[in-house]
């Protein structure tokens, strides 16, 4: 059975004529920038076409729509979720974005819902997002409603930016949209402009709103009578005009299959299935998620932990192409790393303090650690009198940080404590901290 057969009535009417409407303009300017969104609808049935959308992405002609990045970022959104962020152009747009449309107080100017969108979707933790969503959540919800006087379709998407970015942070503004966004529903079912003298319905600000309000699970009969409204406004062909010149719409028709499908009128999955993805998400969110470690001389009144330098072991182990490693001082596990050095060739950065600073009961082996060191790994080790951090990162993939130096005290015979995590944000922000502290540092002499 395929996808499209598992729709309902409505979706399979729609994706027929969005098929058939891409078929027929095949020799149109169809591949590019502008109509992501079609072919984003599309790819909710796997439609073939979408590949050959995506092998487009790599012509010049392609990306030429981005000369005004603000005017496409709803756009590039999809592409995001298309896999077509990696290219260059895409790059250059979002930068494009950031440097020449973002003023001081963080708005983007044209369309700041979209453009937050955007910048969620592709680097939620970043300075600019950051800047982008207070001034959406000051200027446009808590100082002023009067940002929302005229247009549903902005109130709409900046509550998808915050459902996006983090649900239960923003859970009082969405709430507070939510309401704002009930009370413009006309007895058709349709939602209108915010201005209580324009009644006007509008298609596009009702589909983002059935999509926001139905992530909510406290306005459903609001979404229900929107959905019967959307579906009422679908011609017998299984396309969805333009409201204003009731000509045919690809846009509209892209939007509407994104909504319904939101709203579980999309493919359908067994049981089975659904139960098997359950179980893969619950495996890697428990992947995924920081996990505490320790080393306890004494735990429990009996038992020695040593799940620091466990953990750490394993780590190396798994290393493919590169290990960071960060510890003030360094008498274990080295003869590892130049295992890994010399036999399976990975590449090492290794931050450690000067020679100077090496005293205790195992100074000599410590030192002599880092000419061995040194050698395996080419020149791999620096030296910082300041840094304090210890931390391992291995290919991009893990992230250890501890308060434990590699060493024989801290790694057995005394209490240290750290956590382990694959979450990439986290290995994100490590690897920015550990690049700049190897940029301050020196050669090992």
């Amino acid at each position: 059975m395929t996808k499209i057969e598992t729709c309902s009535k409505s979706l399979k009417k729609a994706f027929s004529w969005l098929t058939e409407y891409v078929k027929n303009n095949k020799d149109a300017d169809i591949w590019n920038v502008r109509t992501a969104q079609l072919f984003y609808a599309l790819s909710i049935i796997s439609s073939p076409t979408v590949e050959e959308y995506k092998r487009a992405a790599a012509s010049e002609g392609f990306w030429m729509p981005l000369v005004d990045i603000v005017e496409f970022s709803e756009d590039m959104y999809y592409l995001h979720f298309m896999g077509l962020s990696e290219y260059n152009e895409f790059k250059d747009g979002v930068d494009d974005l950031v440097s020449n449309c973002q003023n001081t107080k963080g708005y983007i100017a044209n369309d700041h819902p979209s453009s937050s969108r955007l910048l969620v979707a592709i680097a939620p933790q970043s300075d600019t997002t950051k800047l982008a969503i207070n001034f959406l959540v000051a200027e446009y919800i808590r100082k002023s409603q009067s940002h929302w006087k005229h247009d549903l379709t902005d109130i709409a998407k900046s509550m998808l930016v915050l459902q996006e970015l983090d649900f239960f942070a923003y859970k009082q503004e969405l709430e507070i949209m939510s309401q704002i966004i009930s009370k413009t529903q006309r007895a058709d079912g349709s939602l209108c402009s915010i201005d209580e003298d324009d009644d006007t319905p509008n298609f596009q600000g009702t589909c983002f709103a059935v999509i926001a309000l139905s992530r909510m699970n406290s306005h459903n009969s609001i979404v229900e009578k929107a959905i019967k409204y959307l579906k009422n406004c679908q011609d017998k062909n299984g396309n969805w005009r333009n409201f204003y010149n009731r000509e045919l719409d690809s846009y509209n028709t892209a939007l509407a299959i994104i909504t319904l499908n939101e709203v579980g009128e999309g493919p359908k999955i067994s049981q089975a299935q659904f139960e098997w993805q359950q179980k893969l998400a619950l495996q890697q969110m428990n992947t995924s998620q920081p996990h505490f470690i320790h080393t306890s001389p004494i735990f429990n009144n009996a038992i020695h932990i040593k799940q620091i330098y466990d953990t750490t072991l394993e780590m190396m182990q798994r290393a493919q192409h590169r290990i960071r490693i960060c510890s003030l001082y360094f008498d274990m596990l080295y003869e590892h790393v130049i295992d890994l050095a010399v036999r399976d060739n990975i590449v090492f950065s290794i931050i450690v303090r000067p020679r100077a600073d090496i005293k205790g009961r195992r100074d000599r082996i410590a030192k002599n650690v880092l000419d061995l060191l040194k050698v395996s790994t080419k020149g791999g080790v620096r030296t910082n009198p300041i840094v304090h951090a210890r931390m391992m990162i291995i290919d991009d993939k893990e992230v250890l940080i501890s308060t434990a130096d590699l060493t024989r005290d801290q790694l057995f015979d005394e209490y240290n404590a750290g956590i382990w995590t694959k979450n990439l944000d986290v290995i994100e922000k490590a690897i920015e901290f550990f690049d700049n502290v190897w940029n301050d540092s020196d050669k090992l002499n």
